[in-house]
Formats: C-alpha cells, sequence, structure tokens
C-alpha cells in the first residue's frame, strides 16, 4: 500500500472527484454546446487517470446526439488506463476508444501516427485534463530542463504548466479546453514567464479558484480554467471560494450550500452542509500586465486602487531593499534552541536568530534564546568564511556533523567550502535597525528589531538604505505594513493564498506596497501612534486609530 501511495505522490496522481468532474464538463459544453448538425466529436484528455473527466463529459452528449463520438486518452500508469478503459466502456459502449501507456508530453510532437485515427486532423473539440502536479525538485532536474527547452518554460516548472501549453497543438479555434490544475501560477513570480504564454497562446472564459477547500486528499488548492486558442480579447470571468477561520462578527446573512463547488459562483458569505463557513467572491480577471500575478477585481476593487494609486507617492523598495532570511539547507545541524543541551557545547561562531514566532505586530515580545551557528563574515563589502582551523570547538562539532554536509552537493558544485550555509545574506547588516516580518502569515506581522541579530528564512527583512528619506519614515512603513488597508491592498493585488488563509508576505509583494506622502499632517499621526506601539503595546483602540489613519493617508474614506 505505501509503495502505490509513493508512487502516485511521485507520479502527481490526485484522482478527480465525481463532482468537480462534473462541473468542468458542464460548464465546457456550456461555452460550447453541440449544434444540431454535429456529426462527429473528438474528446481528448492527456492525462486520463481513471477516466473520470471523460465520463463526465460523455455524460453530457452521450445520450442526446446520435453522433459518432471519438475519446484518445494518455497516462503513464498502466494500472489506471485498465480502470479508466473499463469504467468508461461499461458506460458508453458505443464510442470510438483509443487508449496509450504513454507520456503525452512525449509522443505530442514526436509521434503524430498516434492520431491517424483522426486522419490529417490532430485537432480536438474539447480537451478536459487534471493533468499531474510535479514540481521541479520532484522532476528531477534532467526532466525538468528537457521540458523548460521544449516547451520554453523558465521559473519554478511543474508539470502542469507543460501540459496546458503542449495541448495548444491539438486545438483549433473551435476548440475548448477545461483544466483542473493548481492556482499557484496565479500569483508567484517564478511563473510570470509561464503567465505570458498562456496570454499569448489562449484566451480564457472562466477561471474558479477553489482555494483551501479541501476538495482533493492531497494538499493542492486547484484552480478550473476554461479556454480557446487566442481570440480577441474578452472578458475573463473570475470565482473564488476560500474557507473563513473567524466567524465571530457574522451576521444573519448567510447562504446554505452542500459544498463549495455549489458555493463557488454564488456571492458572500457561505455555509456548506458540514457547517464550515467560506467567502464566495466573483468578479474579472485583471490583466494589468502580462507577466504580474492574475487577481480578481471588479467595479468596487478597480475604483478602490485607483483611489490608492493616486495617492501613493513612493513604494517600499524605493526606501530599501526587501531581503530574504539565511537559509542554511542543513537547519538541525546550523540552528538550535539550546546549545547545551542538544550539543553539549557551544562553538565560538554563534549568533542570535531571529524567527517567526518571537514577535508579534510592531515589536518583538520574547527574548530570542535560539542561535545559528554561522561561520561567514562580511567586512567593508567583502563576504568570506572564516577557517574553522581557527575555531577548534566550531571545527569539532561540524566535522562531525561533516558527512550530512557534504551531501550538499550544490555548494560544492558552487566552488564553496563543505561547512558554509547556502544563503548567508550579509552579516555586516544585522546590526542596523530593520523591519523584520514572518513569511507566511493570516495577518501581516511586521515588526522592528533594533539589536545585532541574524534573520532566519522563514522571515524576510528590509533596512533603510536610501538617502533620500528621513529615518522616522520607517514608523510609517511599519503602520501601513501591519493595517487592514494592506491585507486589503494585498488580497487586490497579489492574493497568494495558502490553506487556513495564510498569506504569503515576500520580496515581490512587499517591495511593491504604496506609501503615501511623508510629511503630511496624517503621516506624522502615524508614525507617533506607531511609535506608541512599539513602546507601550498595541490594543484594539489602538489599531483601529492607526488604522483609520493609513486609509486616510490613501484618500480613503471609512
Amino acid at each position: 500500500m505505501q509503495e502505490k501511495i509513493n508512487k502516485q505522490k511521485k507520479e502527481g496522481i490526485h484522482f478527480t472527484p465525481t463532482k468537480l468532474a462534473n462541473f468542468v464538463a458542464y460548464k465546457m459544453i456550456s461555452l460550447h454546446p453541440i449544434s444540431i448538425d454535429c456529426k462527429k466529436i473528438r474528446i481528448l484528455d492527456p492525462a486520463i487517470g481513471d477516466g473520470e473527466l471523460i465520463i463526465a463529459i460523455l455524460s453530457q452528449i452521450y445520450n442526446n446526439h446520435n453522433i459518432e463520438i471519438t475519446v484518445v486518452g494518455f497516462d503513464i500508469n498502466s494500472d489506471s488506463l485498465i480502470l479508466a478503459e473499463k469504467r468508461i466502456l461499461s458506460l458508453f459502449p458505443n464510442i470510438n476508444l483509443f487508449l496509450y501507456n504513454k507520456d503525452y508530453l512525449d509522443e505530442i510532437t514526436d509521434n503524430n501516427d498516434l492520431f491517424s485515427h483522426v486522419k490529417k486532423d490532430t485537432s480536438f473539440d474539447y480537451i478536459i485534463a487534471n493533468p499531474p502536479y510535479v514540481r521541479t525538485q520532484v522532476l528531477g532536474a534532467d526532466k525538468s530542463q528537457k521540458l523548460a527547452k521544449k516547451w520554453g518554460l523558465k521559473g519554478r516548472l511543474d508539470l502542469y504548466q507543460a501540459f496546458m501549453l503542449a495541448i495548444e497543438n491539438n486545438m483549433n479555434e473551435n476548440s475548448i479546453a477545461g483544466f483542473i490544475t493548481s492556482n499557484r501560477f496565479l500569483s508567484i513570480e517564478g511563473c510570470k514567464d509561464f503567465r505570458k504564454r498562456l496570454n499569448s497562446s489562449f484566451s480564457f472564459f472562466d477561471l474558479w479558484d477553489f482555494g483551501d477547500t479541501s476538495l482533493f486528499k492531497a494538499s493542492v488548492l486547484p484552480l478550473v480554467s476554461i479556454f480557446s486558442k487566442k481570440k480577441k480579447r474578452q472578458l475573463t470571468n473570475f470565482s473564488s471560494i476560500y474557507k473563513i477561520y473567524n466567524t465571530s462578527s457574522f451576521n444573519n446573512d448567510i447562504i446554505h450550500v452542500t459544498d463549495p463547488i455549489d458555493g463557488i459562483e454564488k456571492e458572500g458569505i457561505l455555509q456548506d452542509s458540514s457547517g464550515t463557513y467560506y467567502l464566495s467572491s466573483r468578479g474579472f480577471l485583471n490583466f494589468s500586465t502580462s507577466s504580474s500575478p492574475w487577481t480578481m477585481q471588479n467595479t468596487e476593487t478597480q475604483n478602490w486602487l485607483n483611489l490608492v494609486k493616486n495617492n501613493t507617492y513612493y513604494c517600499f523598495k524605493d526606501v530599501g531593499k526587501v531581503r530574504v532570511g539565511v537559509k542554511t539547507t542543513a537547519d538541525n545541524v546550523f540552528i538550535h534552541d539550546n546549545w547545551m543541551q542538544e550539543t553539549g557545547c557551544e562553538p565560538e561562531l554563534l549568533l542570535p536568530l531571529i524567527n517567526h514566532n518571537v514577535a508579534e505586530q510592531y515589536r518583538r515580545t520574547t527574548d530570542i534564546t535560539t542561535k545559528i551557528l554561522y561561520p561567514h563574515y562580511y567586512i567593508n563589502g567583502e563576504r568570506g568564511v572564516y577557517n574553522i582551523d581557527n575555531f577548534p570547538i566550531s571545527r569539532k562539532y561540524l566535522s562531525f556533523h561533516r558527512e550530512q554536509l557534504e551531501k550538499r552537493k550544490y555548494l560544492k558544485d558552487a566552488g564553496r567550502k563543505w561547512y558554509e550555509i547556502w544563503v548567508p545574506q550579509k552579516a555586516e547588516l544585522w546590526s542596523q535597525e530593520k523591519i523584520v516580518f514572518r513569511d507566511i502569515s493570516e495577518h501581516p506581522t511586521f515588526w522592528l528589531e533594533q539589536g545585532t541579530s541574524v534573520i532566519n528564512g522563514d522571515c524576510y527583512w528590509m533596512i533603510l538604505d536610501s538617502i533620500y528619506f528621513p529615518k522616522d519614515i520607517i514608523w510609517l512603513i511599519l503602520a501601513i505594513a501591519n493595517s487592514s488597508f494592506i491585507e486589503k491592498y494585498y488580497d487586490c493585488c497579489f492574493n497568494n493564498k495558502l490553506y487556513s488563509n495564510k498569506r504569503r508576505f515576500i520580496s515581490q509583494y512587499v517591495e511593491n506596497f504604496p506609501i503615501p506622502q511623508y510629511n503630511t499632517e496624517i503621516s506624522n499621526k502615524i508614525i507617533y501612534e506607531s511609535q506608541d506601539i512599539f513602546k507601550n503595546g498595541i490594543t484594539l483602540e489602538k489599531k483601529n486609530r492607526i488604522d483609520y489613519h493609513v486609509n486616510q493617508a490613501f484618500g480613503i474614506n471609512l
């Protein structure tokens, strides 16, 4: 059983729930109805799995039309193909079914004879798929590079991206495709080139982001997209549904639904049959640029963002560079809360380490007990690594873990020493006053650090490194970053959410957070209130007052 689970994980197998399959098939047929005089229909599933999606779309058309139906399916898992064939033919015995135990991505450009049954035209009327979700690190470097070169992909490659691009070869001007994929490509920086390719190749009719609704057993945040080959730009409908974890402020205006699939096209606060609450939103897809995050907008959010834009004078990146913390790639060796208890010694090269759980908004709340063995120095703009022969305790400790550390082959390939930290960052900057913030958090958690400490890789940080701004602008930045305003701004512009409504606060987003005009009456109030919270702590009254003033600074009247 465990071997089967491991194989499914490696191959990215997540069988499609029946109700979700029916949803995709119904939407595809609604967009591309079958004409009365249609004689033949061709359907392709390039990763057919157990056949659920094919069964769903055949159920929409099989008994209603006297049409010759041809279905073509690919899958690298032979057991899945046997199951798919048995299921499909038991329900639809009169179709032409062609199943191939092959990798569609390998065959699509190399062997057009596979499509000889559709004669010279290798296009299909309907292409429906839930392709495997396999990240670069699981695919392996060789296959990743091959796919990237073949399909012109860059950045963080996932196997489903290649499938989405490859099916263009099997589409004509009337074809409709329905895909179930991860929603990651909508927002992350590593997928910007993929978004460009999608934008240049296809026209999207509808997107449905099912977020953290747990439709799959695996931790996949699924997105359903319906698209055709590139046509004149049309408005793309965008719907999303995410769980709500704080229900304390609800009123009686709750829409009751069976499950998230029933609720995805409603709008407002929903409760399903299990008692789980959701927020369902509807709007249209925002293409501000072809490579920027794809986010939902409606007239209200568009007007709100225009107002913010008109009152934005700078961005965070104008004040200081946003940096990620250190990444050791061997935390169990380099990082401990109690070195004497864990290892029986305290190496000479220890430094205090700040991680995500030591602070709340505005200020740190606990003492730093975690320390990192930090074998790097950074002096006068030059970064180096210490000779551990000069530090006998550190040398003895690191030598004990040498076998593990030397397995980090990428260090050796980069010409670096076996005991280095993979991403050490600039040590000479640790002593400067800095804003630190959590990478993953439901609400923004930014705080000010005034001591000398290393920042761990679960946090990001920035210092004031522009000579054009006075030092107290750091308090204005701190207030904006922790405000309810920035939560709304984030969701409108980036909306990269994980499970449990957690947001990703990473460089590409935070560096573009807006700053209003400096040295105004409102900005001075915000700076004073931010300093007060840092010194004396936060209360709900203080939080509400500073939120009100931040909104005021951007021209927003609540």
